[in-house]
């Protein structure tokens, strides 16, 4: 302890010091079993210790396109298992699915929700088709929990994009 006297100029008493001196090596410890875990499983330490979400994609974008995909029925699925967060997937593919079948959008797995938007060129379905990609994102992507209010709400957003007419 008299290097942090020398370094930092401080003097403490000894019993601070050896109380600072056992915080560094459980502080060092933690490190050193977190690196342990995440080098073993690939994963953040945290990840192992909560609970993992179930598949619930029945299907393969990459390997099926969206028209051959029965959204209406996962969708249901989802819900009625009050699994929002795929409901919110689900709901999102149907809007690229009514686009790509409307000719508005051209549907490729590999595309992103800023390509799709780059190729709609009505005003108001490409303001809505943000509004639901957000939505999409923030809680798809971004893993946050919803619960059926939540749900009902976002919804709701997904139904007038579904529901307007896009024809201009």
């Amino acid at each position: 302890m008299d290097r942090l006297q020398n370094v930092f100029g401080i003097e403490l008493p000894p019993g601070t010091a050896r109380i600072l001196e056992i915080i560094v090596y459980v502080l060092t410890g933690l490190l050193a079993l977190y690196l342990l875990i995440r080098f073993l499983t690939g994963e953040h330490a945290s990840a192992i210790f909560s609970k993992k979400s179930t598949p619930f994609i029945t299907f393969n974008l990459s390997e099926e396109h969206i028209e051959n995909i029965d959204l209406d029925a996962l969708l249901e699925d989802a819900v009625a298992q009050k699994n929002y967060r795929s409901a919110i997937r689900y709901q999102y593919l149907r809007v690229l699915k009514k686009l790509s079948q409307k000719q508005i959008i051209a549907w490729q797995y590999e595309k992103t929700n800023q390509d799709y938007e780059g190729e709609i060129n009505l005003p108001q379905i490409k303001g809505l088709f943000r509004e639901v990609s957000y939505l999409y994102d923030h809680i798809w992507y971004g893993e946050q929990h919803i619960d059926e209010q939540k749900y009902r709400i976002a919804e709701g957003k997904f139904k007038i994009l579904i529901n307007t007419d896009l024809h201009g």
